[in-house]
């Protein structure tokens, strides 16, 4: 039991919207989490005593962070979950917040992310006098949602996690906590990793426009001077038909076509019947 870095909830309550950085939204994760578990070890059990925390990172890089809390459903309003995270990987920047006796719990904290038992959420700097950065969307009782370009996280960004559960008495005056992961026990470092880039399907190859089939026509061929017999030879080879054969007298030479209706040269739809005259034999 002694002072600790509490922060005011009613600060959480005034601000506003976080802004990510521009494209941010355009970053990728692999989906992964991380977890650790912690003794029963808080304060004469004042303080939401913390068995477990958690971290996720969905494809958005989105970290949600979550504590397993014993004694309680759901926060007090006394009560606050803090979670400090070193997202440089460096001690040696941000800020070093203390633990039992004074010693170094968090070194380096970058930024440090609140959940009041209000229900609000905030996420600080490495300066825990100043106002928060914004607001938060708690993700349940006991976790909160921090898109990972707001505390300057990459794709690729390992980030030293410590939490603390608190509880002020009246007039703020006493503070019960309980931290994790304890002094002396491996840090919770979360490493993300980038997504698997999507490629798209290549796109369909385009159905070739079928060649138009040609048109046959029937074109009359000069058939003056030839037989019935070969005028139907002449004719099918040019896509044409022998129609009616008419005999009449007149000048020519008998057995021999005169004339054709349509006239040689004509052209007419296929398989089109071609009359023809013939001069008929002597007797």
């Amino acid at each position: 039991m002694r002072p600790f870095p509490a922060l005011a909830g009613c600060a959480a309550l005034a601000a506003g919207a976080l802004a990510l950085p521009a494209g941010a939204s355009a970053a990728s994760c692999a989906p992964m989490s991380g977890a650790i578990a912690d003794a029963v070890d808080g304060e004469l059990f004042q303080a939401p005593e913390i068995t477990g925390m958690t971290a996720t990172v969905d494809d958005a890089c989105t970290i949600t962070l979550s504590d397993q809390i014993a004694n309680r459903p759901a926060l007090a309003a006394n009560d606050q979950l803090q979670w400090w995270l070193d997202t440089d990987n460096n001690p040696n920047t941000g800020v070093i917040y203390t633990g039992f006796g004074n010693a170094p719990w968090q070194q380096g904290a970058d930024y440090g992310v609140v959940l009041f038992g209000s229900g609000n959420a905030a996420l600080y700097g490495p300066n825990r006098n100043a106002p928060p950065l914004g607001q938060l969307p708690a993700a349940g009782p006991f976790s909160v949602a921090v898109p990972a370009a707001a505390v300057g996280a990459t794709e690729t960004s390992a980030i030293r996690i410590a939490g603390a559960a608190l509880t002020r008495t009246a007039g703020n005056t006493t503070v019960y906590e309980d931290i994790a992961p304890n002094l002396g026990s491996p840090p919770f470092v979360l490493q993300l990793r980038p997504g698997t880039a999507s490629t798209p399907a290549p796109a369909p190859a385009p159905t070739p426009t079928p060649a138009p089939t040609p048109t046959v026509q029937c074109v009359v061929p000069n058939l003056k001077g030839l037989t019935a017999k070969k005028a139907r030879t002449s004719l099918t080879a040019a896509h044409c038909t022998l129609g009616k054969v008419s005999r009449h007298r007149g000048r020519g030479r008998p057995g021999r076509i005169v004339a054709s209706s349509p006239r040689a040269g004509a052209t007419a739809p296929e398989a089109t019947k071609v009359s023809v005259i013939v001069r008929p034999k002597r007797r």
